[in-house]
């Protein structure tokens, strides 16, 4: 029979007595807090008309090419009230789909998720 070192039997110990705790977290834990992603609307963004995305969070930076109303975006990002935005898919400004780029706040409103049961 194999001998059990002073650490193995603290651990089978602390593992029979209280199976439980592998599985919910510690009560003492530090409450996390929400991910970047949490601040940004889950089914994303429309434009509310024709708008440059742009290079960088303000007027001074340079179009990379036009938004439109039907246009879905997503943001992952904001900086001085602009949200940086990636294109779902093709715009229909021929923009290509995963395109980057900086949209004002104020440009933007939200998408309504519909949920279907």
């Amino acid at each position: 029979m194999r001998r059990l070192t002073p650490l193995a039997v603290l651990l089978t110990v602390s593992l029979v007595s209280a199976p439980s705790a592998l599985a919910a977290p510690a009560l003492s834990a530090p409450a996390l807090s929400a991910s970047a992603s949490d601040e940004f609307n889950r089914c994303g963004y429309h434009p509310k008309g024709a708008t440059h995305l742009r290079t960088g969070p303000g007027k001074k930076y340079a179009s990379i090419g036009m938004l439109y109303p039907d246009d879905d975006l997503h943001a992952d990002k904001k900086k001085n009230g602009w949200y940086r935005v990636q294109v779902s898919g093709k715009s229909q400004s021929g923009l290509k789909a995963n395109t980057r780029g900086w949209v004002a706040k104020s440009q933007l409103k939200r998408h309504i998720c519909t949920i279907l049961h």
